[in-house]
């Protein structure tokens, strides 16, 4: 089955959240070694300085990942009050 669907990562974090790499870094990583990768930064309040903690951060989130080639994905506390607050419309993009 690997043999089908190449080598993946799909659960990364970048410096977005807390990831240490850059989202350009990691799509420049990757593609050096033929990685297919899905980006999954932590949306929560729980750590606000570190996670996308808002509405607006996770807007721009998805902004960025629009033009990078990889999967797009969010890792979410699914009782936290930012992410049972979000729009409907919002959260379908993921």
């Amino acid at each position: 089955m690997s043999e089908l669907l190449g080598r993946q990562d799909l659960h990364v974090h970048t410096d977005m959240s807390d990831g240490e790499l850059t989202l350009q870094q990691v799509v420049e990583t990757a593609a050096k070694r033929d990685v297919t990768v899905g980006i999954a930064d932590h949306v929560s309040m729980r750590n606000a300085d570190q996670f996308i903690a808002s509405e607006a951060e996770l807007r721009s989130y998805l902004r960025a990942l629009e033009s990078a080639p990889v999967f797009r994905s969010g890792e979410f506390c699914w009782c936290d009050v930012l992410v049972n607050g979000l729009p409907d419309e919002l959260l379908a993009c993921f």
